[in-house]
């Protein structure tokens, strides 16, 4: 765990992913932004000067003072990079419903589904719901807020930062689909090198365990457009001419919303999971939601995933079978 040297909040992040994009854009091809680290870092940090006016002069120090500040922390590096990448894709957030949530926590993804799992945007960002999870500070819990995700384009590997209410926050770099889902996690992974290092507890080796399996389970849910409410069409808001100095309106994100409120509460296994009252989430009363390839066809000659949700053994409710759908053949 380490802090940030920035205020995550949403507004923050908007405003910042905005204009470090517009900053990208003026000193690199638009289809260069998705695909090579080093060189948005570079043209992010390059400083452009003079500029037509006294104010945009000034603007543009202190954006490339801000750059070099993230630059110097392995979450501010990451934060350059994937929230440019984040404006280029539209802003999308995936927003889950409180227990639809909990109940992907509590799901188990086998090793014959990880092929399948896809990012549905080169990067986006996940709403950690209501608190679900927390990172642990010297003044107490602080929750997760915000996850932002990033795929390469090229390849199978994984990045995402977790900022919470507070400076802490988690972070993970270059993991295959795999690596997301480990039981454990050495703290060599969480707290490497920063400017503001802090220790990594047990309960935020957990926490970042279970945020690999929301990420995970997130892009497999997303992959049936049944669960995925698409937002609605909207006006595009007029962008703020180059050289102008300060930011233009608030960018709003492109919200989907996946899944829907179930029966079943995982809230409280979660919590005592996260806490170390449970060892795992498979617990005697607790069967694991899973996904899995099921035949179907002639000669039940091809496969489609199906999600089956977590369940209390023994309710009168579960299981629950959410639709399935077909992912490929063969």
């Amino acid at each position: 765990m380490i802090a940030t040297p920035f205020a995550p909040t949403k507004s923050y992040l908007l405003n910042l992913a905005h204009e470090l994009w517009r900053r990208a854009a003026d000193r690199m091809p638009l289809e260069n932004i998705l695909k090579y680290d080093e060189a948005l870092i570079d043209a992010l940090r390059t400083l452009k000067l003079p500029q037509p006016t006294e104010e945009a002069s000034v603007y543009e120090v202190e954006m490339a003072l801000s750059v070099e500040a993230l630059n110097t922390c392995f979450d501010g590096q990451l934060a350059l990079i994937g929230l440019p990448r984040w404006a280029q894709c539209g802003y999308p957030e995936v927003q889950l419903p409180e227990t639809y949530a909990a109940a992907l926590l509590a799901t188990v993804v086998p090793d014959d589904v990880l092929p399948w799992v896809r990012a549905p945007f080169p990067a986006f960002m996940i709403e950690v719901p209501n608190a679900l999870l927390s990172l642990d500070t010297e003044h107490g819990p602080s929750p997760v807020r915000l996850v932002m995700v990033l795929r390469e384009p090229e390849g199978e590997r994984w990045a995402y930062v977790a900022w919470t209410a507070s400076s802490a926050c988690l972070w993970r770099f270059g993991v295959k689909t795999a690596e997301l889902l480990p039981p454990a996690l050495p703290g060599c992974d969480l707290s490497e090198a920063s400017i503001f290092p802090m220790a990594v507890t047990e309960h935020d080796e957990r926490v970042a365990s279970l945020l690999g399996r929301l990420i995970v389970n997130t892009c497999l849910a997303m992959s049936d457009p049944e669960r995925v409410r698409q937002p609605k069409q909207r006006p595009a808001r007029p962008g703020r001419p180059r050289g102008s100095g300060r930011s233009s309106p608030l960018p709003r994100t492109t919200v989907f919303r996946v899944g829907n409120p179930i029966s079943q509460d995982f809230r409280p296994a979660i919590r005592d999971y996260v806490s170390g009252k449970k060892r795992t989430l498979s617990v005697q009363s607790l069967v694991a939601g899973h996904w899995k390839m099921q035949a179907h066809g002639p000669g039940y000659s091809l496969r489609k995933l199906i999600y089956v949700e977590p369940y209390w053994r023994g309710d009168s409710e579960a299981p629950v079978l959410v639709r399935p759908i077909k992912v490929g053949d063969g």
